[in-house]
């Protein structure tokens, strides 16, 4: 080759070289403006839902996060605090500069660290595993927001799954003009909303899900019908599993409350199931006022061939066995129309009652959840005991309704009677409406201890399901969005046999082994072949 064509060569590979730095200089000029993520995930884990970006955009203030997160953090955080980067960036490319975050590490200086203490980031003790032994390191993984003088903090972070929720609520909840107020109903044994100390009673409390209401509503603990007039305030109304019955002025006050447009969760048990597992049939809590609207709740408890495994005690022995009375719901038994559980993986309902529906003019009814075709109900006489034989599921028959949602306007439970005599200072509802105000929305449930401290914690799609509710009921149907894509179960359908279980988790562990074993014998094949032929 000759010097000229040398010399060609050369300035074409000069020039081939300036095209592609130009096109990669472009390429950042357009990616500096314009910021953009492809992620491939089924729920969008990576990506801000579009309620969060609709927030964002309309912003009117700054919003300031400051991260206080150690940067000597264990391995096992490292995936966090990048995740953690990775939110904070979406929010900020997102925000129209109305989000500014800042990254503080406390170790730095005391002065930094009772900083970050005085509003609420408490140091934390980190396991590390270093030179051959367990070591225990000091560290923080708590965020603050901030808005004009208000401020709320995540004090620990340790999972990235449910940050958007957290921050978008905290967000919300700084920069809304007024909030929503939702009341617990109380006065009738229902559930607690603090804790007593008593083992029992703790576990049987609602204080998990007071603490995640808080987040984005007003709480009122202790609405009583019989002496204050705080139903008047109230956008949601939880009637936690009463065990009382109520006054006829009580039943008044909360039928007006509907009539006026007023939302109620009711969360009401068939059977009262005692710490000893002995039950008693509840009294006719609501029955008739309920059945006014449409809805029975049966005294009676199901047990289902789709269920989940409890824990009991045997002196100093615990052990966990199947439980057909923790029925789980899964897959064709959710509504998959309705934004409350359309993207709802499951449910766990201990010891549930069935729901009877009756046709009501001016009220739509829809099934949120149901049994299985194969499932047992016992009523009257009633055994908990966990080895016992399940009758029921060997026949297939027609599903039964567990929860349900009412929306409509109808007449009064008291149209054409007269408003109940007052009660000690009660200051409720005195003129009479005997017809719809305005649309109602009602939950029923035939199952009140799925949101207790114990179920929330072991069954986070419970979590889901009540705030997901609480939220529809409340007219705040945004958060939905954010909540459906954390939590994703792909079950076993408990309907299969045992048989096919194992068949399918064998296919599932072998599967991938399986393919990578047969592509390197087709390659060793196709090697032999290509040498012989050669």
């Amino acid at each position: 080759m000759d010097f000229s064509k040398k010399l060609r060569v050369s300035s074409s590979n000069k020039l081939i070289v300036a095209i592609l730095l130009a096109i990669l200089l472009v390429f950042n000029y357009i990616a500096s403006n314009h910021y953009f993520r492809i992620d491939l995930t089924e729920e969008n884990r990576y990506t801000l839902s579009d309620s969060t970006k609709e927030m964002l955009k309309y912003l009117d203030d700054v919003v300031n996060i400051k991260v206080y997160f150690s940067k000597s953090l264990p391995p096992y955080l490292l995936n966090v605090s990048e995740g953690v980067s990775d939110i904070m960036e979406e929010y900020q490319s997102r925000s129209n500069n109305t989000i500014k975050v800042s990254y503080i590490d406390p170790g730095e200086s005391d002065e930094l660290a009772m900083e970050a203490q005085s509003i609420g980031i408490q140091q934390v003790k980190l396991n590390v595993f270093d030179d051959d032994k367990f070591q225990v390191q000091n560290g923080f993984l708590g965020i603050a927001i901030y808005y004009g003088d208000e401020y709320e903090v995540l004090p620990i972070v340790t999972k990235v799954e449910n940050l958007e929720y957290d921050l978008t609520s905290i967000i919300k909840k700084l920069t809304a003009d007024e909030l929503k107020k939702v009341g617990f109903l109380t006065g009738h044994s229902e559930h607690p909303t603090f804790a007593t100390g008593t083992g029992g009673d703790d576990i049987r409390a609602y204080t998990e899900l007071k603490a995640a209401l808080e987040k984005n509503y007003e709480i009122e603990t202790s609405v009583d019908l019989t002496n204050n007039d705080f139903i008047k305030e109230i956008d949601t109304l939880i009637v936690g599993g009463p065990r009382k019955d109520f006054t006829e002025r009580e039943q008044y006050e909360l039928d007006q409350f509907i009539m006026r447009g007023g939302n109620v969760v009711f969360l009401i048990d068939g059977v009262d199931i005692m710490p000893d597992f002995s039950t008693a049939e509840m009294a006719d809590v609501l029955i008739d006022f309920l059945a006014h609207y449409g809805v029975k709740v049966n005294h009676d408890l199901l047990y289902d061939i789709s269920h989940e495994n409890a824990t009991f005690n045997q002196g100093i022995i615990s052990y966990m066995i199947p439980y057909p009375f923790w029925v789980k719901v899964i897959g064709e038994q959710i509504e998959s129309n309705n934004p409350i559980v359309a993207k709802l993986e499951s449910l766990v309902l201990p010891w549930v009652s069935t729901l009877d529906i009756t046709e009501k003019e001016g009220v739509s009814y829809e099934k949120l959840v149901q049994s299985t075709t194969r499932y047992g109900v016992q009523s009257e006489e009633y055994d908990l005991a966990p080895q016992q034989e399940f009758p029921g599921f060997e026949e297939e028959k027609d599903p039964v309704t567990l929860a349900v949602l009412l929306k409509g306007q109808t007449s009064s439970f008291y149209k054409d009677k007269d408003i109940p005599a007052k009660e000690g200072e009660n200051i409720g509802y005195e003129e009479k409406l005997d017809e719809s105000q305005e649309e109602f929305k009602i939950a029923v449930v035939g199952d009140s201890d799925f949101i207790n401290n114990q179920s929330m914690a072991m069954f986070p799609s419970n979590y889901l399901f009540i705030l997901n509710t609480i939220d529809y009921l409340t007219l705040d149907e945004s958060l939905m969005e954010i909540r459906a894509k954390n939590i994703q179960e792909r079950p076993i359908d408990e309907t299969l046999s045992d048989s096919s279980k194992v068949m399918w988790k064998v296919f599932g562990m072998g599967f991938a082994p399986v393919i990578l074993i047969i592509y390197g014998f087709a390659r060793l094949y196709k090697r032999k072949k290509n040498k012989k032929s050669s």
